[in-house]
């Protein structure tokens, strides 16, 4: 449990790692793009609900009392889809981002830059070396995910399906990122898996805290950076230091 509880722990450290001087940019440029482009999906999103609220109402004059009714519903809706919808969006734009970052904390927190970092590697390779591995983790996903899936309709151990699920979804959530800082060092996935497994339940504590954190409104657009700081904090810390013990 003392383990696990580390692991939170990590997942807590990012929030005072993404502040620290030279590793600022690389948090807030994805920031930066994604905020602007919620901005505009706001203000077009508010232009068009309220440019059709008047075209019902000028051909049906009495639906103008639904008013007061209908534009709370639609800001509800609206704020929900910031919220719980930005953390997918910062995954897509601020994925060249996140090696670079990693790099940055590593070097932050050791002082030494990672062995195979480079910073004149452009952003459309490091898309391109992100795609790969993301096709990787995927076929990981999907071979232990799709057995699992089978046990929702098995009798009697269904009643244990979601928390196995549960489990599998956080050690999953913390090899996305851990997997960012290790390549960084030259580790392949199933070296970090590897790893991971040697530090179960650390692993597993980071991989909840993380989840949590997504599920908080406005903390979850900070989500991916404090994510992969913290990752590459516990990997520096316990997963390198105790493969090399």
């Amino acid at each position: 449990m003392a383990d696990f509880i580390t692991g939170l722990r990590y997942a807590l450290s990012g929030f005072s790692l993404i502040g620290r001087p030279g590793i600022r940019v690389f948090v807030l440029i994805p920031l930066l793009i994604n905020t602007i482009l919620f901005a505009l999906a706001i203000y077009y999103g508010t232009t068009l609900f309220n440019q059709t609220l008047q075209q019902l109402t000028h051909q049906w004059a009495w639906l103008e009392w639904l008013t007061w009714l209908l534009w709370p519903i639609f800001l509800v809706l609206m704020l929900g889809f910031i919220f719980f919808c930005f953390t997918l969006f910062a995954n897509l734009f601020a994925s060249p981002f996140n090696g670079r970052l990693a790099a940055s904390v590593e070097e932050s927190l050791t002082g030494v830059k990672p062995a195979t970092s480079s910073p004149a590697t452009g952003i459309f390779a490091e898309f391109l070396k992100g795609l790969r591995s993301e096709a990787i983790k995927m076929r990981y996903f999907l071979l232990r995910g799709l057995p699992l899936s089978i046990l929702f309709v098995v009798p009697v151990i269904q009643l244990i399906a979601p928390l196995l699920w549960f489990i599998y979804a956080v050690w999953m959530i913390a090899l996305e990122y851990l997997e960012i800082p290790l390549s960084n060092q030259g580790l392949l996935f199933p070296q970090v898996c590897s790893l991971a497994g040697a530090n179960r339940m650390k692993v597993l504590g980071l991989g909840t805290g993380i989840l949590v954190l997504t599920l908080i409104p406005g903390v979850n657009m900070l989500v991916m950076p404090v994510a992969v700081s913290a990752a590459t904090k516990m990997a520096v810390v316990e997963l390198t230091a105790s493969a090399k013990n």
